[in-house]
């Protein structure tokens, strides 16, 4: 956020643009599979739009070819056409909305997996860096933003588009002078939706940003409550945990003033639309000099008025539907960014590209002249050396935070050391295949965790070749 902050608002434009196609090119990695899907849906878009544009249009031959004619001969053809299309939009329209969603389960289901999975392979300082309810809240609630994008019909951006410009060209075949008129409030309209878009794309990132703090201190809060309680701070901590809501809030409120801005901007804008196709269009209709030019066009009959009318009402629904669209999106990608800074992170700690031969179970380590810092410039180990032979039992005591641990985590490689080596069976820990390595060690911890599962199944831990005999001997 400082370094957003320090860019001109260009280059931040910029860099904001580059930043959402690589969310969208992360987000097409899981959709991929399922594109067969995907593109059905993404089909049933123009023909949702193409049902939705023919009603006005056949609302106006029905008014002008018949009805002002004072015939009904062949009216019912049209009413027919009439609802076909309604019908059309529908069906269009639902299974649209069907297969959207049945890829967003299916993707976003695998994007879970595919995090949870990428959280396991990850170093102990990265656990260090991020607090859990931090990680969780990408797992969880990060996904199911990006899942409401899909729910809201954010793709159906592309619909709205294409319904855009067909209202556009429609009007313009229909009558370009009074299309003119019409469509006179757009660029008005275009600056306000940029400046909501510029202010709310800053924001939904600052309410992804607090929702993640709220998470983490809950989290830590929660799990520390015996010693909250113990030492009687319930009061601060719920201070702390009110300034933290509180923040969050505000960046909601301040979201809602953006949203409720530009959706009363653009319903006072259609209202205009409609005051202008009335008296420009009325002016056409009855023959009148509009007092636009001093001359009349070409007349117009009633149905195209009607038509007009109808068609500004359906081209300012996506615009109305825009704000909120538009914030959802805003939101995912923001929330699309946490889940790809995890995807994207790289373990520091991994198994070598050409590991060394697993050597035969001995049962010996060494500590070779080691020596380790969790924070650089403040070391835990400065040159350590010692070795455990095979058989041999050896008691490490000291105070604590000694490193008495962090020997521990060093035999198992959860951190790499600074210098020197650690070797199992005479094989440095950094030439040995992780999952190897760490199946030959066994490691009893002072803090005791259970998982929530069965006794069975925590001694097992579902490790099949462990017997039951075993199990119960245990």
């Amino acid at each position: 956020g400082h370094v957003m902050a320090a860019r001109g608002p260009q280059e931040e434009q910029r860099l904001g643009r580059t930043r959402d196609i690589e969310i969208i090119r992360g987000l097409w990695r899981f959709v991929r599979p399922y594109r067969g899907l995907f593109a059905v849906a993404m089909a049933l878009l123009p023909a949702t739009s193409a049902c939705m544009l023919a009603q006005p249009y056949i609302v106006k031959l029905a008014i002008d070819d018949y009805i002002a004619a004072g015939t009904t001969d062949g009216l019912g053809l049209w009413a027919f056409a009439f609802g076909l299309a309604i019908v059309g939009e529908f069906l269009c329209l639902y299974w649209q909305h069907y297969f959207t969603m049945l890829v967003a389960q299916k993707a976003l289901a695998d994007m879970r997996v595919t995090v949870f999975d990428k959280v396991q392979r990850m170093e102990s300082a990265y656990f260090d860096r991020n607090p859990v309810g931090r990680l969780v809240t990408r797992i969880t609630t990060d996904v199911d933003v990006i899942n409401e994008m899909f729910a809201a019909g954010a793709f159906t951006v592309i619909m709205d588009l294409i319904t855009l410009a067909g209202i556009v060209a429609i009007m313009l075949a229909i009558n370009l002078e009074l299309a003119l008129v019409t469509l006179v409030t757009l660029p008005v309209m275009a600056f306000f939706v940029d400046f909501f878009r510029r202010k709310a794309r800053r924001n939904y990132r600052l309410i992804r940003e607090r929702i993640a703090r709220i998470n983490a201190y809950l989290q830590e809060a929660i799990t520390g409550m015996a010693v909250v309680q113990l030492f009687a701070r319930e009061r601060q901590v719920a201070r702390e945990f009110d300034q933290l809501n509180g923040l969050h809030r505000d960046a909601n409120h301040r979201s809602n003033f953006y949203e409720a801005a530009l959706f009363s901007i653009v319903e006072a804008m259609s209202h205009i639309s409609i005051a202008l196709i009335l008296w420009f269009g009325a002016h056409l209709v009855l023959g009148v000099p509009a007092g636009l030019s001093g001359t009349l066009a070409v007349g117009v009959g009633f149905g195209t008025l009607v038509a007009f009318i109808e068609y500004m009402n359906k081209f300012f629904i996506p615009i109305r539907d825009f704000a909120t669209k538009y914030a959802i999106m805003q939101s995912a990608i923001t929330a699309g960014e946490r889940v790809f800074d995890i995807l994207n992170a790289e373990p520091a700690v991994t198994s070598p590209e050409r590991p060394a031969a697993v050597p035969p179970a001995r049962g010996e380590i060494e500590f070779d002249h080691v020596s380790f810092s969790y924070i650089e410039g403040e070391p835990v180990i400065r040159d350590l050396s010692f070795k455990v032979s095979p058989g041999e039992h050896l008691a490490v005591v000291g105070a604590t935070g000694s490193g008495k641990t962090t020997i521990t985590k060093l035999i198992g490689r959860f951190y790499d050391v600074d210098s020197g080596r650690v070797l199992v069976d005479g094989v440095d820990v950094r030439h040995w295949p992780l999952d190897e390595l760490r199946r030959r060690l066994g490691v009893v911890l002072q803090d005791v965790f259970l998982f929530s599962d069965t006794v069975e199944e925590n001694i097992r831990l579902w490790d099949g070749s462990v017997s039951d005999g075993a199990i119960v001997e245990a």
